[in-house]
């Protein structure tokens, strides 16, 4: 990749990242509630996991500091949704211990990322491992909300 001044381009790709989070959450909470919750949820995790994943291909900084603002897009667009739709789903009474299953799983996600790291040790095979994976998971969101939805 062809990268600009190499002493800030992490803290500027990030920068990139979170501003895309934080449009992404003005706008994605309204769509959750015109499409409905989960169509919504389902999509922004697949989007989020397909541009992490398109994320390692790109050959120039400011077509990847793109992707990545997209790819926070999405990431909002989970975060929101998910919190709220899994918190409408339950109870009152069961409204703590959904709320922090997606904490438990974040934790669980920095465990693994910090192995594949480990393992790889280059950020482009990195990145493709976390894109592909986010990309099995879809299916288990749909399972996780379905459940939640029974508790």
């Amino acid at each position: 990749m062809v990268c600009p001044d190499k002493a800030t381009i992490a803290q500027s790709t990030q920068s990139i990242f979170m501003s895309g989070v934080m449009v992404g959450s003005f706008i994605v909470g309204g769509l959750g509630d015109h499409f409905g919750r989960l169509p919504v949820l389902i999509a922004c995790e697949f989007l989020c996991a397909f541009f992490g994943l398109i994320s390692s291909f790109m050959p120039i900084w400011s077509a990847y500091a793109a992707i990545r603002f997209i790819t926070g897009f999405f990431l909002s667009g989970i975060i929101i949704v998910g919190f709220v739709l899994t918190s409408e789903l339950v109870g009152s009474s069961k409204r703590n211990l959904v709320g922090t299953m997606p904490a438990l799983a974040f934790a669980c996600g920095i465990c693994s990322l910090s192995f594949t790291a480990w393992i790889t040790q280059n950020w482009r095979t990195m990145s493709a491992i976390l894109g592909v994976y986010g990309l099995v998971l879809v299916p288990l969101m749909w399972w996780y909300v379905m459940y939640i939805a029974l508790m």
